[in-house]
C-alpha cells in the first residue's frame, strides 16, 4: 500500500512538472505575426440579420497586410463567409436598403496588373461582380451613404500634381451619384 502511495506521488509530481513546462510561455517570434489574423470595423446590416467585418492577416510573399470583408449571421447560425477576395477590400459600408454593400478596395489594371488606387466598389446583395464607384486621381480614404442611398460622400486628398493654388486644403470632399458615378468636389 505505501509503494502504492508513494507510487502515486511521483506520478502526480511527474505530471505536475510536465504541466508546468507545457504551459510556460515563450517570447512571440517574427514568424508569429504570419499567423495572427485579426477582425475589426464590424458594420450590421439595415435588417439586422447579418454583419459585414474586415479579417486582416499578414500576406508573407508579398510582405504587406492583407484584408478581405467577411459575413456573418447576427444571430450566429451559420458559417462566416468571405465576402471579396483577392485584392485587398476594407471599410464595408451598407446601402441605407441593404441591398448592396460599398467598400474600398485597391484593384489591379487587368491590361497592365499594376495596382490601381483605393477607390469606392460595390457588390450587389444578388451577387455579380463589384462594380466602381468612383475614380478619382489620387483614389478614396473614406466614404459615406447618403441617407436616400443615391449619393456617396467620400474623402479624397489632393496632391501637387492637381495644381492646387496656395492656401487651399490638401483633402477634397467629393458627392458622388451612385447611379452616374460622376463626382462633384466640394472643398473641406
Amino acid at each position: 500500500m505505501r509503494s502504492l502511495a508513494l507510487s502515486l506521488c511521483i506520478v502526480v509530481a511527474c505530471c505536475t512538472a510536465l504541466a508546468q513546462q507545457a504551459s510556460a510561455k515563450r517570447a512571440i517570434t517574427p514568424n508569429d505575426i504570419y499567423s495572427i489574423q485579426s477582425a475589426g470595423d464590424p458594420q450590421i446590416s439595415p435588417d439586422g440579420k447579418l454583419v459585414a467585418y474586415t479579417m486582416r492577416d499578414a500576406d508573407r510573399p508579398q510582405n504587406k497586410w492583407h484584408t478581405e470583408i467577411w459575413l456573418a449571421s447576427a444571430d450566429g447560425t451559420g458559417t462566416p463567409r468571405p465576402f471579396t477576395s483577392g485584392d485587398s477590400s476594407s471599410a464595408p459600408r451598407w446601402s441605407p436598403d441593404g441591398r448592396t454593400l460599398a467598400f474600398l478596395s485597391a484593384r489591379r489594371d487587368l491590361k497592365t496588373g499594376a495596382m490601381g488606387k483605393v477607390e469606392v466598389y460595390a457588390l450587389s446583395m444578388d451577387g455579380g461582380e463589384a462594380r466602381r464607384i468612383t475614380n478619382l486621381k489620387n483614389g478614396v480614404s473614406s466614404f459615406v451613404w447618403s441617407p436616400d442611398g443615391t449619393q456617396l460622400a467620400v474623402i479624397s486628398k489632393i496632391g501637387p500634381s492637381d495644381s492646387l493654388p496656395k492656401g487651399k486644403s490638401p483633402t477634397m470632399s467629393w458627392i458622388t451619384n451612385i447611379r452616374s458615378s460622376k463626382p462633384t468636389a466640394r472643398g473641406i
